[in-house]
């Protein structure tokens, strides 16, 4: 149906004669409910008549709009339309940043590009998020840690020294730093969970005295474990079957080997394209006279060359760990067995490179090389760090 002459002309007498066309839609979207409304928003009919109300001057304060640069309420005078170019939101900045260009990379590579990293680093540092990795790490293990890259050693490193620093290990050690007051030791030690300390020494103490009733039953002049395997429950478990064997067989060998200490370790997990390590071996550094039970009658010269060459690097790397170091004033530097040589050797240059700035953070400290930025979780007060890691 069409609509009557007299109703169009009707609608053109009632429009001024320079007033612009009405908009087909309302100059500003519909507002979105602030933190508390619980009706539904202000349609546009309602916003235009709360401007027009504030524009006619009155003197009641309104709220101002958080969506409307420069927040004009009442007073404004005409806020309800002006400054509808530019919308932001109140608490919210953006953010950019200009990831590189895409780079041709290995096949299968899990890790991303180190300019990629360092853009997606500056991003989650402007937002406010830390970059370190460690709750990734926790939550996903190595896989997780591979996936996010080379981890922040200048967003680690701090933070692990001071844990340290003011540390309560699993044995019940508290570790305090000898640059410290007396008055900052007195205010550490207040504060101290004394009882759970106790309670760990008293743990330490038993396993002690299992320890030493297990070698004297089968025949041993000691077993022990490293430090950091002491309150492991799979080592009480073993030092109980132990004793239970002893008690049920008798000392080992007849009481031969009452000069004999035995160390019981954790096994080596199996690294892929290398042979597994025997369950037991006898330590490198300690004496004694190694005869060979078997061996093959004759042996090749590639069997002679691969076996030099395999010692040749153990050598090399001896070396570069002892220099690394000494130049970084360490007490030990250590490499995980699941990391390879050359990834080894690629971590100590970083870390020579660097020797400057990371000796008087690191001064003193245990550290050991491998997948991941962590505190090692035997609770052995040594920092580990990945052999990927970036400054």
């Amino acid at each position: 149906m069409r609509e009557a002459p007299e109703a169009v002309g009707a609608a053109a007498n009632a429009a001024p004669a320079g007033a612009p066309a009405a908009p087909s839609h309302p100059a500003m979207p519909p507002r979105r409910p602030r933190a508390g409304d619980t009706g539904p928003p202000p349609s546009p009919a309602e916003q235009a008549a709360r401007g027009e109300h504030g524009g006619g001057g009155s003197s009641g304060p309104t709220k101002p709009d958080p969506l409307r640069p420069g927040g004009s309420g009442g007073d404004s005078g005409g806020g309800g339309e002006g400054g509808g170019g530019s919308m932001e939101l109140t608490g919210l900045y953006r953010v950019a940043v200009t990831l590189p260009p895409p780079a041709i990379g290995a096949a299968g590579a899990e890790e991303l590009p180190a300019p990629t990293r360092k853009a997606l680093t500056k991003l989650l540092a402007a937002c406010g998020l830390a970059t370190s990795g460690r709750d990734s790490a926790a939550e996903g293990g190595a896989e997780a840690a591979a996936a996010c890259g080379a981890l922040s050693l200048s967003a680690f490193l701090p933070e692990a020294v001071e844990e340290l620093r003011l540390g309560l290990d699993r044995l019940g050690h508290l570790c305090l730093s000898a640059a410290e007051s007396d008055e900052a030791w007195a205010a550490f030690l207040s504060g101290a969970d004394i009882g759970f300390v106790l309670q760990q020494r008293r743990a330490v103490e038993g396993i002690r005295r299992l320890e030493a009733a297990v070698a004297k039953a089968g025949g041993l002049g000691q077993v022990y474990t490293p430090y950091g395997n002491l309150t492991e429950p799979p080592y009480r478990a073993f030092l109980e079957r132990l004793a239970a064997a002893a008690a049920e067989r008798g000392p080992l060998g007849g009481g031969a080997f009452r000069e004999l200490s035995l160390c019981v370790l954790q096994p080596v997990p199996p690294v892929q394209g290398q042979p597994a390590e025997p369950a037991c071996r006898v330590d490198a550094s300690a004496a004694g006279v190694v005869q060979p039970a078997h061996g093959g009658a004759v042996v090749s010269e590639a069997e002679v060359a691969a076996l030099r060459q395999e010692r040749r690097q153990a050598e090399q790397l001896a070396e570069l760990a002892d220099r690394t170091r000494q130049r970084l004033r360490l007490r030990s530097l250590t490499r995980d067995p699941r990391v390879a040589p050359d990834r080894f050797r690629r971590a100590c240059g970083l870390l020579l490179d660097q020797a400057v700035a990371l000796a008087q953070l690191l001064e003193g400290c245990s550290v050991r090389v491998g997948l991941e930025n962590r505190l090692a979780p035997d609770g052995s007060c040594t920092i580990e760090i990945a052999h990927d890691c970036e400054l």
